[in-house]
Formats: structure tokens, C-alpha cells, sequence
């Protein structure tokens, strides 16, 4: 497998960092408050221009008003959003619930939900189950996907739904399909296996996201370390905290190999049950090393880690929500134990 990015795929990660420049806490360290503090928890204005350079439609094919680009695309915007905290519902929006329906919609749904979608003109949610929650900004969206039982469903929001705000500054809501009008996405059905392998694909773009996020913790706090001076020379010449910072460093590197590895995965396998198990083990490393590097950059920056005016933070509040989402460790080690099947387990009282 080929790890490089190609010319276009590079072009493409500069367009989008140049979009989101604005973003860059080392730029601006206020604005992402800013924009946080008031619903619906992101820039509308930015959503906007992501539509108009074709973003919020790049996963789709051509047909349905997208751009036809693959997992690698898709991973290259992620991991820009992450590297500056940009509060975009990119993955919930065009990765989960989009990539439902254009895996199980009729040409009609597809046409109208991701032909708005990628026009910024319609927001979508996915809501998991009879009532959901957190359902990312299911109180802006203006269309809901469902998911229950197996079976997939879309309709309009419902009336009289609240957003509240997450630790990581987004919006979110609790919504009830007992209060919704919903039709079948497709055919209607079951559809259990297209759904876990669109959230699979979700999980993939979600550990991209905090891969960015973990790479410029990573770069604030060795850039702290380097400059912060204690005792009369830098904190970098303190052995201890340079071997945690080298600590932090391969974890990174760690995941960005396994979450690259997944994602070729996903964009050159057909296989749904291989893009699954790639989507979990690449979960599961990005779990435990974003709380690592989250944790470290929190303590090697010392007392100003805290404080909610400083970046670093923000960016392990980000880095704990992305790794629950969509299920915490414990789902993925227990998805990845029951795919083992070469081995045997013995009673203790035997061995």
C-alpha cells in the first residue's frame, strides 16, 4: 500500500488549511470560543464555503450532486478540521448520516438529501435508536436519519427540539421518533450490515479528525517545552519531560499508521466485514492514545493547561468526544475479541 498523498490530495489538504487558517489557535486563540458560544456551535459562514468548494459534497458520486472523491479525500479534510478545532459537523453530517443515504437511499432521496447537502443548503443528523442522544446538532439539522432496530428511516426534524452544548463546545440534542414523520431510506428493511460498515467508514474519518487534533497538541506542547524556561533554562532540558514528550511522539505515530493503514482499507477493499475490523482497530489505537497525548500535553504544559483560555485543552475535550462517539474502547476490544477464532480458551483448573 501506498501511504503518500498524490499532487491532488496534497492540493487538496492546502485549500482546506487555507480555508481554515482563521481557525488556527496559534493564529487566533479566540475565535473558536467565539463561535462556540452561541448555537447552533459552529460557522455557518464556513459551512458555507466548504460547501462552495465542494466538501460537504465530496463523498458522494457525481450524479448526486457530489464530487466522487474516496476515503483519502475525505480523510485529508478531517484531519484539517482536527488540526485547528474547527467545530464543523463534517463527520456526522457528510460522512454518517450522508453516507447512509447514499448507501440506502432511492435516486430520489439521494438527488434531493445529498443535492442540498452538498450545496450547504440542507444539514443532516443521525439519531441511533427510538430515542437518541447525543444526536450532533439534532436541533440545527433540518433532516434526520434514523436508524432503528436494524432499519433505516429520514424525515424532518420534530418540532420543539433543544440543543444543548457538549464539553467540546458542539450542539447536541435528545431526540424521540415517537414525535417524528419519518418514511423508509430506500427500500426500508433490514439494513444492519450497510449501517455498521457506513459507521465503520464514520469511525475511520472521526480517528482522522483526531489525528489532526493530536498532532497539534503534540506541536503546542513541545513548542511550550521549548520556549517556557524554568530555573534559568528551557523545560526541553529537563530529561523526564523530554521523554514523555518522545512518549507522546511515537503514540502519535503509532496511530497515524494504523488509522492510514484503515484507511486504505476502506477505499481499496470490497470487503464490509474487513473495512469493520480495519475501523475498530483503528478506533481502538486512536482511543487510547488520544487520552495519552491529551492527558500529557494537559500536564507538561503545567497550571496554564487548565485554564479554559488556553488552547490545549480544548483540544483533549475534542479528542475525548471524538473517541466516545462512536463507541469508546471497551466496544472495540470487545468487537475485535469476537472476530478471534484461531485460538482456544482454556480452563484454568486444566492448564
Amino acid at each position: 500500500m501506498d501511504f503518500t498523498l498524490d499532487e491532488e490530495q496534497e492540493a487538496l489538504r492546502d485549500a482546506v488549511r487555507g480555508l481554515l487558517k482563521g481557525y488556527d489557535p496559534s493564529i487566533d486563540a479566540d475565535r473558536r470560543r467565539q463561535v462556540t458560544a452561541e448555537d447552533p456551535g459552529f460557522d455557518e459562514g464556513l459551512w458555507g464555503r466548504l460547501a462552495e468548494m465542494g466538501l460537504l459534497g465530496l463523498p458522494f458520486d457525481e450524479t448526486d450532486g457530489g464530487m466522487g472523491a474516496g476515503p483519502v479525500e475525505v480523510a485529508v479534510v478531517c484531519e484539517e478540521i482536527g488540526r485547528v478545532l474547527a467545530p464543523e459537523p463534517y463527520v456526522a453530517t457528510v460522512v454518517l448520516a450522508g453516507g447512509l443515504v447514499a448507501a440506502l437511499g432511492s435516486d430520489e432521496q439521494r438527488a434531493e438529501l445529498l443535492g442540498g447537502l452538498a450545496s450547504g443548503e440542507r444539514l443532516l443528523a443521525f439519531a441511533d435508536g427510538q430515542v437518541a442522544e447525543p444526536v450532533i446538532q439534532g436541533a440545527r439539522a433540518d433532516t434526520i436519519v434514523w436508524h432503528v432496530d436494524g432499519e433505516v428511516f429520514v424525515g424532518p426534524r420534530p418540532e420543539g427540539v433543544s440543543a444543548y452544548r457538549t464539553h467540546d463546545g458542539g450542539r447536541a440534542a435528545r431526540l424521540e421518533l415517537d414525535r417524528a414523520t419519518v418514511t423508509p431510506l430506500g427500500a426500508g428493511g433490514d439494513a444492519s450490515e450497510a449501517v455498521a460498515t457506513v459507521i465503520a467508514r464514520a469511525r475511520i474519518a472521526a480517528c482522522h479528525e483526531a489525528l489532526g487534533a493530536m498532532d497539534a497538541a503534540l506541536r503546542m506542547t513541545t513548542s511550550y517545552l521549548t520556549t517556557r524556561k524554568q530555573f534559568g533554562v528551557t523545560l526541553n532540558r529537563f530529561q523526564a519531560l523530554t521523554f514523555r514528550a518522545a512518549d507522546m511522539y511515537t503514540a502519535l505515530e503509532l496511530t497515524r499508521s494504523i488509522v492510514t493503514w484503515a484507511t486504505m482499507v476502506a477505499a481499496e477493499s470490497g470487503d464490509p466485514a474487513a473495512i469493520r475490523e480495519a475501523a475498530a482497530r483503528a478506533a481502538l489505537q486512536t482511543a487510547r492514545d488520544a487520552r495519552l497525548i491529551g492527558q500529557e500535553a494537559i500536564q507538561l504544559h503545567g497550571g496554564i493547561g487548565m485554564t479554559a483560555e488556553y488552547a490545549v485543552g480544548h483540544y483533549t475535550s475534542r479528542l475525548t468526544a471524538l473517541t466516545h462517539w462512536l463507541g469508546g474502547a471497551a466496544d472495540h476490544t470487545a468487537a475485535l475479541s469476537a472476530t478471534l477464532t484461531d485460538h482456544t480458551v482454556l480452563d484454568p483448573l486444566d492448564a
